[in-house]
């Protein structure tokens, strides 16, 4: 529909203009052939053609002159008062019509118009100037009521700092020597057990709420590996049976054995 609109405005200004050029134009023309047949006028009274005298006969060269006669006289009326003057007009004189005939005024005026446009010109020009200022505010308010582009919001991404996760110490240390706590750096791991000295008996659980990951007897040369999350606990019945790593790191058991053997692993918070 916008098109459509915008078409029609377009061909409505062509017109409009052409309208106008044509108009101006006419306008010239007429105005050019009103000056010629003027001019055509006045040249022709000034340059009437004469006709022949019938007294006055052209002589060839072997013509011989004849006798000059005397011409005719009028013949006055002698009860009749004639008055004669310099300044009679002669019964031939042309008399141009009062549409034409101009005074100084006239010419003064026409000399200070100079080019100026005819009223119908003016009148025509200012009609198409008042539609042309119609097709812009239609124009406008078109554009005013056609739906705008609406663009996509912008997705702002916030980069998170990267948070790499500690690194694993070369050995697990207890936090106090005779005792069996340990702190890790990661909450999810994985603890292995292996009897390499002996056989030991060996309890895993969940340190919350006391849930069993594993509970058996662990031979001699046997080993075993759970992957956890969050705080374990590890019972030892023979602790130097055992060997005990996490995530691949030994364990260092307290300075004070005790059969059972307690290890608690806490897990940082979140």
């Amino acid at each position: 529909m916008r098109v459509l609109l915008e078409a029609i405005l377009v061909i409505a200004g062509i017109f409009v203009v052409a309208v106008v050029a044509l108009r101006v134009r006419k306008l010239h023309r007429d105005e050019v052939r009103y000056h010629a047949r003027v001019e055509a006028m006045r040249a022709g009274t000034s340059s009437r053609s004469l006709t022949a005298n019938p007294g006055i006969r052209v002589l060839g060269p072997h013509d011989a002159p004849s006798v000059p006669l005397d011409p005719s006289r009028p013949r006055l009326d002698a009860n009749r008062h004639y008055v004669f003057s310099e300044n009679s007009a002669p019964d031939f004189d042309y008399e141009s019509p009062p549409d034409l005939r101009h005074d100084s005024s006239w010419a003064l005026e026409r000399s200070l118009r100079g080019g100026r446009l005819a009223p119908g010109t003016v009148k025509t020009i200012g009609g198409a100037v008042g539609l042309l200022v119609v097709l812009l505010i239609l124009g406008a308010l078109l554009q005013h009521s056609s739906p705008s582009i609406k663009r996509p919001p912008q997705v702002v991404v916030h980069q998170h700092p990267v948070i790499h996760p500690a690194t694993w110490p070369a050995t697990i240390q207890p936090v106090t020597p005779t005792q069996g706590g340990y702190a890790l750096v990661r909450s999810t791991y994985t603890i292995s057990l292996s009897a390499v000295r002996g056989t030991s008996w060996v309890v895993i659980s969940r340190t919350s709420d006391k849930v069993i990951y594993f509970q058996g007897s662990l031979a001699r040369g046997k080993s075993t590996s759970l992957a956890v999350t969050g705080g374990t606990t590890v019972e030892l019945d023979s602790p130097k049976s055992v060997d005990v790593s996490i995530s691949r790191h030994p364990v260092v058991f307290p300075t004070l054995l005790t059969s059972p053997l307690v290890l608690v692993f806490t897990t940082p918070t979140k």
